[in-house]
C-alpha cells in the first residue's frame, strides 16, 4: 500500500506565480472547501467569482467564515457571496466579542487528500496578487491528525454563537455601519486637520489650547497631524521626477521644445505645473481644447503656484491681465485674438493633448509665438492629424511612460479585465473596419443587451455607485444601448459627436454625482481622449477591437486614481470576427512584436502584467484567439497589405511610419519585406504619382534604404546627427556632440565618433557602398550633409518622408530605451539586439559581416557569447549543448577549437583574473519557422556572466 506523504510548500506572490494562481487551481479541482478569512474585499472576490460560479453549477458546496472586525470586509463582497447558492457564509461578530478574529485559512477537499493553506493572505486583490505574503500549503491523506484538528477547529468557529448567518438584513445593517464608520473616520480626520492647520498658524490660540487641556482634543494626535501637514506638500511622483530631469537636460543642451508621453492618469498636468515651478517663467500659456480641462488645469497650477496670477481665456472669459493664461484653442487660435499678443509675450507654452498639434488651429498658435520653451503632453502620440508629432517637437522626448510602466509604478489604478464570449452575434463575415452599419445592426439585439447586464451584475465594480463608460460602434448602437438599458431600469444616456459640449458636461457631472441616478454613458469615439472622469469604475467594450491604440485610449478613461476606487472593472464582449488576435496585441504592450510571446501571454492570461491588474479571457474566446495567432503569418504579403490598409482606413490617409503605435503592428515588417517602408508603400499606392516618381530617384531610393536598414535603431547618434544636420546643414563637431544631450542623458564621445565613422562608410563593404549613398561629409572639425543627400532635401515630399523616418527611429528608441545609456558595451539588460547591433554598439571598428556566423566574438576586453537555444538543421559538429540549468546558471559550450591551453580558452576560464568581461546573448531559434517574423530573430541580452566551473576541451563546457 502506498501512503501519501505530507507535502509542505511555501506560497508567495511573484510576477509569474501568485497566491491567486493556487487558489484558482484548487477551486477548480476540489470536491468541497472551507475558508476562514478575516478580510474579504470585492476586489479579491471578483478574481475568483468565475470559479465559484462554476462550482455552483457543478453542485460543489463550500463554507466561508469571515468577520466584521475593523470593518475589513467590504459590503459588496458580502453581497456577492450572498448570491452564491452553494456557499454557506457566516460572519464572526468580533465587534461584540472579547476575542478578535484574524484567521487566514483555506481547506480544500480533493479526491483522495486534503490541501490546507494557513498563512497571511486575505481575500483581497493585493493579498492574492502583489503583497509580500507567506502561506504554507500542506497536503496529506484525509484522516491525518492535522486535517482532523483543523476541520474540528473550523467547525467549532463556524458553529459558534458569535458566527452569524449572512442574511439580507445583516448585509443592510453592516453596510450602514460600514458607511458610518467611513464617515466618522473622515469627519474626525477633517476636523483634526482643520485644528492642526489653525494651530500651526496660531500656536497660542486660547480656544484650541483650552480644548487640549480639557482632553476634548488629543494633543499627541494633533501634534502628529501638524507634523504630517508640514510634510504633506504635493511632491512629484516617479514619472514627474523623470520628466523634470529630462526637460532640464533638454533645456541645458539648448533645446527649446520637448514632448512628454505618459499614460492617461499619470499626472501630466501636475508635471507641467512642477516644471513651471522649477523654471518660473514670467508669462505662461496653457492651451487646451475643452473648457472643463482648462479649469481643471488652472486649479492644478494654483495648487502648485498659489502666488502667481492666473486667468482663463475662452469664449466667455477674457482674463488677460494675468501672468499665466489658460486658453481654449478655439479662442486663442483666432487671428484677431492672436494679434493681441506680441510674438515673445509668453516665455513658456504648454500644449495639452499634443497629438493635435499638427491641426491648423494649433499651428497658427505655435507659428505666431516664439516662446523660450514649448512643451507638448500626450498619452497617444500616434493619433495625429497630418504630420509627425515627434518632428513638431524636434524629436526631443522628456519622458515616456506607457500603460504597463504606469501600472508597475502604481501611477494609475489596476484594472480587472474580463474577456467575455459573445455568442449572440455572428461577425465572421463582416469587415469590422468598413462595414460599420452592418456591424451595428448585428450588435443591436436584445440578447446581447441581456448578456451585458448579466455580466455587469456578475462582476460588479469598485465603489458604491456604478459609473460606466460604454464604447459603441456607431451613433445608432449607442442610442440603442442607452434605450435598452433605460427600459431595464439602468439609468443611461447616449452621447455622440452630435451632442453639444454643454450637454456632455452636464451628463458627466451627473455621472460623477454620487446622489444622481445616472450610471451609464454610451458613447462613440468622443470619449477616447480629452475628458477627465476620475470616478469611472466600469468600462464596457461593446465594439470589436480594431485598433490597439484606440483600445488603450478607451481603457485609459477609467484608470485615473480616485478616492475609494480600488480598481477598474473592464468587460469586453468578444465576438467571432477574424481580427480577434488584435486583442492580445492591445493587452500585451511591448510584446506586440513577437508572435510566440503573444501566444504564451494569451494562453496564460497575461501573467506578466505588472501590479494588481488582472486579465481573464473566457476559454472559448481564448481558443479562437490562439487559433488565429497560430495561423496568422505576420510577414505574409497578404497580412502586411491588410495591416497597411486597415491603418490607412483608420486614419483616413496614407500612413506615415510615425502613425504606427509601438503597442500594435510593427512597421519594421514592411521594411524587412521591401528594404524600405516607402518601397512597400509604392507597391500598394500604384496611382500615387509623386510617390512613384520619387522612388525612381536613385539618390532617394538609396538614402531611404540606408536609413531604413538601421531601424529599429539601438543607439541615437546616427539619427540625431542627421536631424541636427538637416536643421543646420553644416555644424562644428564639438557643437554637434553637445546637441546629443537633447536626445539622451550622458552621451559618450567614443560612441559619437564611432557613429560618424559609421555614417562615413568607414566600416562598410563594397556591397553597402554600391547599395546606399553617404549622407554626410566630415573632417576633423566640421561635418556637413553630403551633396547628394542635401539635394534631396530640396524636394518637400522627399524631406517629409526622410524626417518621418528619423522621427520614428528616435521615438521608438525612446520608447524602448528611454533617455538613459547603459555602460559599455551600451546594451541594456533583457533588451533585444541583432549581432550587427551588438558589435556596432561595442564599437567594433571594422565591417561586422565576417563576425555574423561566429558564436564567440572578442572586442577589446569584452567577449560576446551568442547562443541559439534550439539548433535547427545544424551539423552535429556545431550542435552545442547550451541550456539553462536554473534561473541563475547557464550551461554553455565553446567553439570546437577552444581548449584550456589556447588564448581564447585561457581568457574565458580566467576572465575575472585577467580583466575580461563575458556578455551572454540568447535567442530561442535563429529564425521563426512559423513565419511569425519571417526574418532572423534578435538575441536577448542576459548580462555579464562569470565562469563557475568548466570541464572538457574542444569544446569546453
Amino acid at each position: 500500500m502506498i501512503t501519501r506523504q505530507p507535502q509542505i510548500q511555501l506560497l508567495t506572490n511573484s510576477l509569474r506565480n501568485s497566491f491567486y494562481n493556487y487558489l484558482k487551481e484548487s477551486l477548480d479541482q476540489c470536491q468541497s472547501f472551507s475558508l476562514s478569512v478575516a478580510f474579504i474585499s470585492d476586489s479579491g472576490l471578483q478574481l475568483i467569482i468565475d470559479e465559484l460560479k462554476r462550482l455552483e453549477k457543478k453542485g460543489i458546496k463550500g463554507r466561508l467564515l469571515t468577520t466584521n472586525y475593523e470593518y475589513g470586509t467590504t459590503p459588496k463582497a458580502l453581497e456577492m457571496l450572498s448570491e452564491l447558492s452553494n456557499v454557506e457564509v457566516k460572519v464572526f461578530d468580533a465587534l461584540n466579542s472579547s476575542r478578535k478574529f484574524h484567521t487566514k485559512g483555506y481547506i480544500f477537499e480533493m479526491n483522495d487528500h486534503f490541501e490546507i493553506v494557513v498563512g497571511s493572505s486575505n481575500l483581497t486583490q493585493y493579498a492574492l496578487k502583489s503583497n509580500h505574503e507567506w502561506n504554507l500549503k500542506y497536503a496529506s491523506k484525509t484522516d491525518s491528525d492535522l486535517n482532523n484538528n483543523l476541520l474540528l477547529e473550523f467547525d467549532n468557529l463556524f458553529n459558534d454563537e458569535k458566527s452569524l448567518p449572512l442574511t439580507k438584513d445583516f448585509i443592510l445593517k453592516y453596510k450602514k455601519d460600514y458607511e458610518n464608520r467611513k464617515l466618522t473616520d473622515r469627519g474626525e480626520k477633517t476636523l483634526l486637520k482643520f485644528f492642526a492647520e489653525y494651530l500651526k498658524k496660531y500656536p497660542d490660540n486660547e480656544f484650541i489650547n483650552e480644548m487640549i487641556d480639557n482632553n476634548v482634543i488629543d494633543k499627541t494626535t494633533l501634534l502628529d497631524d501638524i507634523s504630517t501637514l508640514s510634510k504633506e506638500e504635493i511632491k512629484p511622483n516617479e514619472m514627474q521626477e523623470m520628466a523634470l530631469e529630462g526637460l532640464n537636460s533638454i533645456r541645458q543642451s539648448g533645446g527649446d521644445k520637448a514632448l512628454v508621453i505618459a499614460a492617461t492618469g499619470t499626472g501630466k498636468t501636475y508635471l507641467s505645473a512642477f516644471d513651471a515651478l522649477q523654471i518660473m517663467p514670467k508669462r505662461l500659456l496653457f492651451v487646451v481644447h475643452r473648457s472643463k480641462i482648462l479649469m481643471d488645469a488652472l486649479r492644478t497650477f494654483k495648487t502648485i503656484l498659489p502666488d502667481v496670477s492666473m486667468g482663463a481665456y475662452t469664449g466667455r472669459a477674457k482674463e488677460l491681465d494675468n501672468d499665466f493664461i489658460f486658453a481654449s484653442i478655439q479662442t486663442i487660435s483666432k487671428k484677431d485674438n492672436l494679434m493681441r499678443f506680441n510674438h515673445d509675450h509668453f516665455d513658456y507654452i504648454i500644449i495639452d493633448e499634443a497629438h493635435r498639434t499638427a491641426a491648423d488651429s494649433y499651428q497658427r498658435v505655435i507659428n505666431h509665438f516664439k516662446p523660450k520653451f514649448l512643451l507638448g503632453m500626450t498619452a497617444t502620440p500616434e493619433r495625429t492629424d497630418s504630420k509627425s508629432i515627434y518632428e513638431l517637437y524636434d524629436n526631443q522626448i522628456g519622458v515616456e511612460i506607457r500603460l504597463r510602466e504606469a501600472l508597475a509604478k502604481e501611477l494609475v489604478v489596476p484594472f480587472h479585465y474580463f474577456g467575455i464570449r459573445d455568442a449572440t452575434t455572428d461577425l465572421s463575415k463582416i469587415n469590422i473596419h468598413t462595414e460599420i452599419d452592418k456591424l451595428a445592426e448585428k450588435l443591436n439585439i436584445k440578447a446581447r443587451v441581456d448578456l451585458v447586464i448579466e455580466n455587469i451584475e456578475k462582476y460588479k465594480h469598485s465603489g458604491e455607485k456604478t459609473k460606466t463608460l460604454g464604447y459603441c460602434v456607431s451613433v445608432k448602437h449607442a442610442q440603442y444601448m442607452a434605450d435598452q438599458f433605460n427600459k431595464r431600469g439602468y439609468p443611461s444616456v447616449a452621447l455622440t459627436g452630435e451632442t453639444s459640449e454643454q450637454v456632455r458636461e452636464m451628463y458627466i457631472q451627473r455621472l460623477e454625482d454620487d446622489n444622481d441616478i445616472l450610471s451609464y454613458i454610451f458613447t462613440v469615439e468622443i470619449f477616447n481622449e480629452g475628458i477627465d472622469i476620475p470616478s469611472v469604475n466600469l468600462v464596457l467594450m461593446l465594439r470589436p477591437t480594431s485598433s490597439a491604440i484606440i483600445f488603450t485610449q478607451q481603457l485609459g478613461r477609467g484608470l485615473r486614481k480616485y478616492k475609494d476606487k480600488e480598481y477598474l472593472t473592464v468587460l469586453d464582449f468578444i465576438g467571432n470576427h477574424n481580427k480577434n488576435f488584435l486583442l492580445p496585441i492591445a493587452l500585451a504592450g511591448d510584446k506586440a512584436y513577437d508572435k510566440d510571446d503573444l501566444i504564451v501571454s494569451t494562453a496564460n492570461d497575461f501573467f506578466d502584467i505588472p501590479g494588481d491588474t488582472f486579465i481573464r479571457i473566457d476559454p472559448i474566446s481564448k481558443e479562437q484567439i490562439l487559433e488565429q495567432l497560430e495561423s496568422v503569418n505576420f510577414n505574409e504579403m497578404r497580412y502586411l497589405k491588410e495591416a497597411y490598409i486597415d491603418k490607412k482606413k483608420d486614419i483616413g490617409r496614407i500612413p506615415r511610419l510615425t502613425d504606427f503605435g509601438f503597442d500594435e503592428f510593427d512597421p519594421v515588417r514592411f521594411i524587412k519585406k521591401k528594404q524600405s517602408y516607402v518601397h512597400f508603400m509604392t507597391d500598394l499606392e500604384k496611382d500615387h504619382v509623386i510617390l512613384n516618381q520619387l522612388i525612381r530617384n536613385e539618390h532617394f531610393s538609396k538614402s531611404i534604404k540606408y536609413l531604413n536598414k538601421m531601424l529599429p535603431i539601438k543607439r541615437v547618434y546616427e539619427f540625431a546627427i542627421i536631424i541636427e544636420l538637416i536643421k543646420h546643414h553644416s555644424i562644428n563637431l564639438k557643437t554637434l556632440y553637445e546637441s546629443m544631450k537633447k536626445y539622451i542623458d550622458n552621451p559618450n564621445i567614443e560612441s559619437f565618433n564611432h557613429a560618424i565613422d559609421n555614417l562615413n562608410f568607414k566600416f562598410s563593404d563594397k556591397r553597402d557602398i554600391n547599395q546606399y549613398i553617404k549622407l554626410i561629409e566630415s573632417n576633423k572639425t566640421d561635418i556637413t550633409l553630403s551633396k547628394k543627400f542635401s539635394g534631396l532635401l530640396k524636394d518637400a515630399f522627399a524631406t517629409d518622408i526622410i524626417k518621418d523616418t528619423l522621427s520614428y527611429g528616435l521615438a521608438r528608441y525612446h520608447h524602448e530605451f528611454d533617455r538613459t545609456v547603459a555602460p559599455y558595451p551600451y546594451v541594456k539588460l533583457y533588451h533585444e539586439y541583432s549581432k550587427t547591433d551588438m558589435y556596432t554598439l561595442g564599437l567594433f571598428d571594422k565591417n561586422v559581416q565576417g563576425l555574423l556566423m561566429q558564436g564567440v566574438v572578442r572586442i577589446g576586453m569584452d567577449y560576446f557569447l551568442t547562443v541559439n537555444l534550439i539548433k535547427e538543421n545544424v551539423p552535429e559538429s556545431i550542435d552545442f549543448d547550451d541550456y539553462f540549468i536554473d534561473q541563475n546558471r547557464f550551461h554553455w559550450q565553446s567553439q570546437n577549437n577552444t581548449t584550456p591551453r589556447n588564448e581564447t580558452g585561457k581568457n574565458l576560464i580566467n576572465h575575472q583574473e585577467l580583466g575580461f568581461n563575458l556578455h551572454l546573448f540568447v535567442r530561442k531559434t535563429a529564425t521563426d519557422a512559423k513565419g511569425g517574423k519571417g526574418y532572423s530573430n534578435d538575441f536577448i541580452y542576459l548580462g555579464k556572466v562569470f565562469v563557475e566551473n568548466y570541464e572538457g576541451e574542444a569544446p569546453i563546457s
